[in-house]
């Protein structure tokens, strides 16, 4: 598998299409990735091209495409995810958006059928050092992420019954995807005369807004279904990018945590504020100074 001819498929909508051209040239730079897919709404499509314009004459070999979220998977729209779960009647009015976007993710392993492999990567997260996607045997690497929602994994268990879960959760900003192996478990989920969304949104209750993690998903039914296939691995990474730089990923230099953590995510709830800020700069400040500590430790 040759990285550079991997896609990169970058799902954004509202701000996050103003930040996606640092978020790319991150990738590029880093990772010599050079194939990209923006997919966002229709509203959006010409805000994401100006975004990008740039790139395409200051990066040599890059390939940015930008595609209306409707064309991945045409039979269904937001507009249709919100009526399939009106019955639900969850409050937050952004729900339809959130499995609509998971959906997308999962859904490009049919729209796109030029490569094996594409990559998942969360547009609100940036590089601070280069990482492998997979290791020297081709086993795709699986990141264990800091959170556990027994939700994602219940509903998991409800449609796959028979697959053990994993002790360790996935959601890590990205995931490389064997869209084989994704189509196989699209398969599965889907109902007779019911495609494999709205199984999904068939089978939700009402107990819990969040119930479908596309990254739980995958993981926990690769591990299972394809074990020689996959690596389940841990990184240094950070969710409180936004509280520490006090300021969006447009704008921070990530560079200076290279020697701590392998990427930095700027996540939407993460608000700053004075004791958010501090908290987040001495939890690096401290395991900046464990790592030295571990390092001089391990030299005795």
């Amino acid at each position: 598998m040759k990285l550079d001819e991997v896609p990169v498929v970058l799902v954004v909508a509202g701000s996050k299409v103003k930040s996606i051209g640092r978020v790319i040239a991150n990738l590029y730079d880093y990772c010599g990735l050079t194939l990209f897919y923006i997919v966002c709404p229709t509203s959006s499509l010409d805000e994401a091209s100006c975004n990008v314009a740039d790139l395409v004459k200051l990066y040599d070999g890059i390939n940015i495409k930008i595609v209306d979220e409707n064309e991945v998977i045409p039979q269904l729209s937001v507009h249709l995810v919100n009526s399939l779960m009106e019955h639900l009647r969850f409050d937050d009015p952004k729900m339809p958006g959130w499995y609509y976007q998971q959906f997308l993710k999962m859904g490009f392993a049919e729209y796109f059928k030029d490569s094996d492999y594409y990559l998942i990567w969360d547009a609100d997260t940036l590089l601070v050092k280069r990482i492998d996607f997979v290791d020297s045997q081709g086993r795709v690497l699986l990141t264990e992420g800091n959170e556990y929602h027994a939700s994602y994994f219940a509903f998991f268990s409800k449609l796959f019954p028979h697959i053990p879960i994993s002790r360790s959760s996935y959601i890590a900003q990205h995931m490389l995807i064997f869209r084989p192996h994704m189509l196989s478990l699209i398969s599965e989920i889907e109902e007779p005369g019911q495609p494999w969304y709205s199984a999904i949104l068939a089978k939700l209750d009402s107990h819990t807004p969040f119930q479908l993690s596309e990254y739980e998903f995958y993981a926990n039914y690769c591990l299972d279904k394809y074990p020689d296939k996959y690596l389940s691995i841990k990184r240094s990474w950070f969710r409180y990018g936004t509280s520490f730089f006090c300021c969006d990923l447009k704008l921070a230099d990530v560079s200076g945590l290279e020697d701590v953590f392998d990427y930095v995510a700027f996540e939407s709830w993460d608000k700053p504020s004075l004791l958010r800020t501090v908290a987040a700069r001495l939890f690096v400040y401290s395991k900046r100074k464990f790592m030295r500590l571990r390092g001089e430790l391990n030299k005795i």
